[in-house]
């Protein structure tokens, strides 16, 4: 590895139950990248962005979270999402 590397790795994920082999094989990446490049100075989040209020999830019942309470606003979790990046949390939820 180079020795100038610094930075942050940020791998999301989303929610439907399709997406579940790929979500753990992206989760699983992150864990690797994170400790690999952890004596880099980089650092690795897993992003759950969760249920978003959002035109696709007004419109498709197959969008919506089980739980309404779920559903958040994107500034909300965007602002969110980025606080537990910066701080180099490992995986990083919206509420």
């Amino acid at each position: 590895m180079s020795q100038d590397l610094t930075g942050k790795v940020a791998t999301i994920t989303g929610g439907a139950a399709a997406y579940q082999t790929s979500k753990l094989a992206i989760m699983g990446f992150g864990e690797t990248l994170r400790h690999e490049l952890a004596d880099e100075g980089v650092g690795v989040s897993i992003l759950f962005p969760g249920g978003m209020l959002t035109g696709h999830l007004q419109s498709s019942a197959a969008a919506r979270p089980a739980e309404p309470d779920q559903i958040v606003r994107p500034e909300y979790a965007v602002r969110n999402l980025v606080a537990d990046l910066d701080a180099n949390e490992p995986c990083a939820h919206p509420s």
